[in-house]
């Protein structure tokens, strides 16, 4: 198989599933968007507002971007919901009410529920459905669930994912604080895995995974 269609079929799929999960949860009102593999720790996709723009032009676009390190230990099912996560940060962005930098409001809750999804901050029947990292379930027989059936009855899989690699124990991560003002944020380094085990000195919040800098950006 040539590079190109390599490519072109890898992307083509997530292109076709955009485009029907917006037709059919979202009445078509989504703007384009485009869609990127990106890896980030601990973090299945994020969503982006304008983070791309034309070289020579003023036109921005928003970004979603799926982890395919993470693509191993999940279904192509789920793996699609967390599309449409990212898709419902889409539309909030553009038709709802965006919270703080980084936090998942109850008017965002709502529309997850709206398109099948249960959002919850352990990503079980029980979590919180607010916060600053909030992932979800699958609402079975919701939504999503009928569509992604329809997407999967007419052949649309995911073709690659990342090769499993090993983490060495020199492998530092740096973590901080949301809920002090930007100036004022506690940040250390450690090693893998202690998000939400370390607190904040100043206020008492748990420390996470620091990110680069964007301007709006919800990770999942």
């Amino acid at each position: 198989m040539k590079p190109d269609s390599i490519t072109k079929r890898n992307y083509s799929t997530l292109s076709k599933a955009f485009d029907r999960f917006n037709r059919e949860l979202f009445e078509g009102a989504l703007p384009k968007c485009l869609i990127t593999f990106q890896r980030i720790r601990k973090t299945r996709g994020y969503f982006w507002q304008e983070a791309i723009r034309v070289r020579r032009g003023k036109t921005r676009l928003d970004e979603i971007a799926l982890n395919p390190d993470c693509f191993p230990s999940r279904s192509d099912r789920e793996v699609m919901s967390t599309l449409v996560h990212e898709m419902v940060h889409l539309w909030q962005a553009h038709f709802g009410e965006p919270g703080r930098r980084g936090y998942h409001n109850r008017p965002w809750a709502d529309k997850m529920e709206q398109v099948g999804l249960r959002p919850s901050t352990t990503g079980k029947p029980g979590g919180h459905r607010t916060g600053e990292r909030v992932s979800h379930y699958i609402i079975r027989g919701g939504r999503f669930d009928e569509v992604w059936g329809v997407l999967h009855r007419e052949g649309v899989r995911l073709q690659w994912e990342s090769t499993p690699r090993q983490r060495t124990d020199r492998d530092k991560v740096k973590y901080t604080c949301l809920g002090c003002k930007k100036k004022k944020r506690v940040q250390v380094w450690g090693k893998p895995g202690l998000e939400g085990r370390l607190e904040c000195t100043e206020c008492g919040e748990p420390l996470v995974e620091a990110l680069p800098r964007y301007r709006m950006r919800y990770r999942h």
